[in-house]
């Protein structure tokens, strides 16, 4: 028997082995005089290695990146309840793809640095990381009162066949930003948050060259959740028949709407090279500046747009606007998008080459899980997160450790969640339904799970051919492109035809993908995870 490392008595741990790994856990929770190491890997932050920072004395001028100042404040509170757990970060600078990262690899040179691998990590690819087997199945811990105040939508979309991959370490609801002051200004009339996709394309199709714009350009995304057979198909997947249906009837009848909605757009416009420069030929920009009344993109940008500091140069120069959602169809009610950055937690039970679970293996997955929990659920974390600041190092300033990420939970505990969320400086302006009515509904919508999305961060997206990722949608996400699609650009007299003849195909192949996507999913559960082909077909 392995010598334990850590306090096993003040865990209750009830294990039953089946298969090559998959296992049935009694958790009750972990003694607060527990013993264990939490490592976390992350992505924007400042770069550093900091070591047991639960019980640092850093200052908020010795702190350097939100991100950074996120675990730091979430730990310190952990540890006051555990404080016998250390724990380490490191939050690399830039993105997970900063100046050709590979994110994967910095997974393994985590572990060549510094001995083990990160207990808890911001995942570029959930399903990637399950089919090597290095996420633990948080589905053991459904039990836990923490898990059970979890929006059971946003868990689906890292659940598969039972198996819960990750929590969200970031998320938000994605909808469409609205310039009222802007609409108003041009005696436009401005439609209700709970408009159909009538009213939104009546609404862009405004324009004034070089003045203002309807919107940035013609966003797929509207039809991809606008129907039943695309992203709701593919998030409702139960391992049976098509994985969605691109050639449906109902995607046939959204298609026109794509030329509409460029006619009046920044990008299916005679807008000169000059405009363009002015605003760096961004749609958030563009919007910030009050040049488009709708922008569909960059829903992360919400608390840029809402600083209160009125010399901050991504601030929304408009007085009066709003977020709101998706316009509903005949076929779907209003719903909203969702940005998702999952959080992993590792598979201990790779760590002595069996795939079975040692007790001690099994209580450093229940710390793992208890702080990964703690930081996206628990009331006590986001307000130490709230009430802790760090520094910008260019200007000197003070910003609150809290992100745009909107809490996970629901009811009461939503609600509450969501007081804290607002009372950071930039998340001020949200809270006040009179004023955004259009974003109260998009939280509604988010909390009520009313939505249909899969993310690019945590479902089987992509296939290797030859050594090249293709993705599933690949011909779908680049309809705009006339080397793909037939010849034909947005504007042309045939361009509706002639996509809606490249449907039938599209189809053919995004299934296909998909299909080869899940079954490579399919085989690490079952390499991993103890998974039966019975299992699989439940």
């Amino acid at each position: 028997m392995k010598k334990l490392l850590m306090v096993l008595l003040l865990v209750t741990v009830s294990i039953t082995l089946t298969g090559c790994g998959k296992k049935a856990v009694k958790y009750d929770g972990i003694g607060t005089d527990v013993v264990g190491q939490i490592d976390i890997l992350m992505w924007g932050g400042s770069g550093t290695y900091l070591e047991d920072i639960g019980h640092s004395n850093l200052a908020e001028d010795e702190i350097f990146s939100r991100n950074d100042a996120a675990a730091i404040y979430t730990a310190r509170e952990f540890n006051k309840i555990y404080p016998n757990v250390t724990i380490n970060v490191q939050a690399l600078i830039g993105g997970p793809e900063q100046g050709g990262r590979i994110w994967s690899q910095e997974l393994e040179n985590y572990k060549a640095e510094h001995g083990v691998h990160p207990s808890v990590w911001a995942s570029r690819n959930l399903t990637e990381d399950l089919q090597k087997g290095l996420v633990a199945d948080l589905s053991r811990f459904q039990d836990d009162p923490l898990y059970k105040s979890m929006n059971p939508s946003v868990l689906k979309m890292m659940n598969f066949h039972g198996f819960q991959a990750g929590l969200p370490q970031y998320i938000l609801p994605w909808g469409i930003f609205v310039n009222k002051e802007l609409a108003e200004d041009q005696n436009l009339d401005v439609p209700d948050p709970d408009w159909t996709i009538d009213e939104y394309t009546d609404f862009v199709q405004n324009s004034e060259k070089d003045v203002y714009y309807g919107s940035n350009g013609s966003p797929m995304r509207l039809i991809f959740t606008g129907v039943n057979t695309m992203g709701k198909q593919l998030f409702e997947y139960d391992g049976t028949g098509d994985f969605l249906d691109i050639n449906s009837d109902e995607v046939r009848s959204l298609i026109p709407y794509l030329d509409e909605w460029n006619e009046h757009s920044v990008n299916g416009s005679d807008a000169s090279a000059e405009f363009r420069a002015e605003y760096w030929n961004w749609g958030y920009k563009y919007f910030a500046e009050s040049k488009l009344l709708t922008y569909e993109y960059d829903p992360w940008m919400m608390g840029d747009c809402a600083n209160p500091d009125e010399d901050y140069g991504n601030r929304c120069k408009s007085s009066d606007w709003d977020i709101y959602p998706r316009p509903s169809t005949e076929f779907v009610d209003n719903t909203v998008g969702i940005v998702l950055d999952p959080m992993a937690v590792y598979n201990y039970c790779l760590d002595d080459g069996d795939l079975a679970c040692s007790e001690e293996e099994e209580l450093k997955i229940q710390i793992a899980y208890t702080f990964a929990s703690f930081w996206v659920a628990d009331t006590r974390a986001w307000q130490a997160r709230a009430d802790g600041f760090w520094t910008n190092e260019t200007d000197g300033t003070t910003s609150s450790s809290l992100t745009a990420s909107l809490p996970i939970t629901t009811g009461d505990v939503f609600e509450t969640q969501m007081g804290i969320w607002y009372s950071a400086p930039d998340h001020e302006r949200f809270s006040d339904a009179a004023l955004m009515p259009g974003f109260h509904e998009v939280l509604r919508i988010y909390s009520d799970g009313q939505f249909w999305v899969i993310s690019d961060k945590s479902y089987p997206l992509s296939v290797s051919v030859e050594g090249t990722m293709i993705y599933n949608l690949n011909e779908w996400n680049q309809y705009w492109n006339s080397s793909m699609n037939g010849g034909v650009s947005l504007g042309d007299a045939n361009f509706t035809d002639t996509i809606l003849g490249d449907l039938a195909t599209w189809n053919e192949l995004s299934n296909a993908r998909f299909a080869e996507s899940f079954a490579d999913l399919e085989y690490g559960l079952k390499t991993y995870y103890g998974y039966t082909d019975e299992d699989l077909n439940k």
